[in-house]
């Protein structure tokens, strides 16, 4: 696991398919806020394995403990970079690890050449609504989709 950011005991790094299976867990136990079909192992597996320039996956670890998972994508466009995932472990929430990871993804679009980073949440999800407003996003209700849509400019 190559470490690309570390603070205190938390630390990022990017997901291979050798973690498919802690993944997996992870994204099945957040299923309720997510709305969409459950993907197992295998299919996390085929995720990671895909060399796609567009996105990149991050595990998110507390003394080297898998705790979270988050994927950028929209990595080829010029503005806008997407943080259209983030789980968090059931046991590690509320623990500042979401507000930690969003600012990883915050310096990792910047460092990248990205002026704002966005991101999108059901509109029953108060927990990430509510994490999205802490780091400074703005969001908006498109209410024919149901989805919040939070904005951040990050120059």
């Amino acid at each position: 696991m190559e470490n690309i950011s570390s603070t205190c005991n938390l630390q990022v790094v990017f997901a291979t398919s050798d973690e498919a299976e802690s993944i997996s867990s992870i994204f099945s136990e957040n299923q309720k806020y997510l709305h969409c079909e459950d993907i197992n192992s295998e299919q996390w597996i085929d995720l990671l394995c895909v060399n796609d320039p567009d996105e990149k996956h991050f595990l998110i670890l507390q003394n080297s403990i898998i705790v979270g998972y988050m994927k950028i994508n929209g990595l080829i466009g010029k503005e806008t970079a997407w943080l259209s995932m983030l789980i968090i472990a059931e046991k590690y929430k509320r623990q500042g690890i979401g507000a930690y990871a969003v600012s990883f993804a915050e310096k990792f679009a910047k460092n990248s050449g990205f002026e704002n980073l966005c991101i999108q949440t059901t509109s029953d999800n108060e927990p990430a609504k509510s994490l999205y407003r802490k780091c400074g996003y703005n969001g908006k209700l498109y209410t024919e989709k149901g989805r919040w849509y939070f904005t951040k400019r990050l120059y």
